[in-house]
């Protein structure tokens, strides 16, 4: 279960790095409300995912 735990932070980091990069790179910080908005929530719904379906993972794990 610490093995699914470790891979839960890392994937969340991975996520957060290539969004801050992806950021920084397509210069979103001076694009428009909406476009920024729009990548927050992408952003969100990608960390969220990433989330769920580790918890999943860890909840079986402790079910047996």
């Amino acid at each position: 279960m610490r093995r699914e735990l470790a891979v839960l932070v890392g994937l969340v980091i991975a996520v957060d790095v290539l969004a801050v990069g992806v950021w920084l790179l397509a210069d979103i910080r001076r694009a428009g409300p909406p476009v920024q908005v729009g990548f927050t929530v992408a952003w969100t719904v990608a960390t969220f995912a990433v989330v769920v379906v580790s918890l999943r993972k860890i909840r079986v794990l402790r079910r047996r």
